[in-house]
């Protein structure tokens, strides 16, 4: 009888340990930061939903992408109440629809944010320029937009300030029969570049820290590094000229060039990259005007 009660209290202490170590196991899972960088695309939001299984703690690096995709990273940082980290860049789709949904959101100290177009632009300038056919438009990417940053607590009418500082300079509707117009458009200024205080007060973002758009010292060596010169890049309400030595891009191009030697010379793509990216920041409402028969719109 002695010898069975120590064995039904060993296996009760073995039972123990394994539940204690199954629990220990999990919180050490959840502890973990997983890093995601890279474009945003069916790849990227397969890494973060696998991520987002085992960790609350997610940290991206993303200079934009599929707003598609990144609407659906929104969703699950939201639902699921994500620690998210930025840390180097986060742009376009990354800024308009992962920044708002995080409820716990760290900015790294030396990262950018950027905000640009918007399918929220586009909705309101095919509105003001040719009315008669918004009903062939549906942009359910805009409704999706909306309902988001309703549900997010952001400030759905955030578009209007990029649009104020990015400056309209050219826009170009073209016609098909029964279809919604397509568009072409250029910009003053390449990007919009937020301080804290105006990602709090006009976005809505929950933030407490200063971010590198609040400093001088910080995003001017930024913006030369990534950029080349002659690049405008608005800082809160300042426009930054990009002051890159030119060699900085030559010298990449000539890597570029040895790196392509057996890739059937697409310099262009490497060139594109963190010291020569003038016109790199993806662009997913992006209509060329040479992939359709139009005419243009009239006067």
């Amino acid at each position: 009888m002695q010898t069975g009660s120590k064995m039904f209290f060993r296996h009760i202490i073995v039972f123990s340990l394994a539940v204690a170590s199954l629990f220990l196991g999990s919180c050490a899972t959840s502890g973990k930061s997983v890093v995601l960088k890279g474009t945003i695309n069916n790849a990227f939001y397969e890494k973060f939903a696998t991520a987002a299984k085992s960790t609350k703690h997610i940290t991206i690096n993303s200079t934009g992408g599929s707003t598609s995709y990144a609407a659906r990273i929104g969703d699950i940082i939201y639902q699921d109440k994500l620690n998210i980290t930025i840390t180097g860049k986060c742009f376009s789709a990354c800024a308009e629809y992962i920044l708002p949904s995080a409820q716990k959101l760290t900015i790294g100290a030396e990262a950018l944010i950027g905000f640009h177009w918007s399918p929220k632009m586009l909705q309101h300038l095919v509105s003001k320029e040719a009315p008669e056919n918004l009903q062939h438009c549906k942009w359910p990417s805009v409704k999706r937009l909306d309902e988001q940053y309703k549900k997010y607590g952001a400030n759905p009418e955030f578009w209007h300030y990029s649009l104020e500082r990015i400056e309209l300079e050219s826009f170009e509707l073209y016609y098909s029969p029964n279809t919604c117009p397509k568009h072409t458009k250029s910009f003053k200024n390449l990007l919009w570049m937020p301080t804290s205080e105006q990602l709090r007060t006009l976005l809505g973002l929950k933030l407490s820290e200063t971010i590198c758009a609040d400093k001088p010292e910080c995003y001017e060596p930024r913006i030369d590094e990534i950029w080349p010169s002659g690049t405008r890049i608005v800082v809160g309400d300042r426009v930054y000229i990009s002051n890159a030595p030119t060699k900085t891009c030559a010298k990449r191009a000539e890597m570029c060039r040895i790196v392509d030697s057996n890739s059937q010379g697409h310099v262009s793509q490497c060139v594109s990259g963190p010291d020569c990216d003038l016109n790199g920041i993806p662009d997913a409402y992006e209509d060329k005007a040479s992939e359709f028969e139009q005419t243009p719109a009239p006067k």
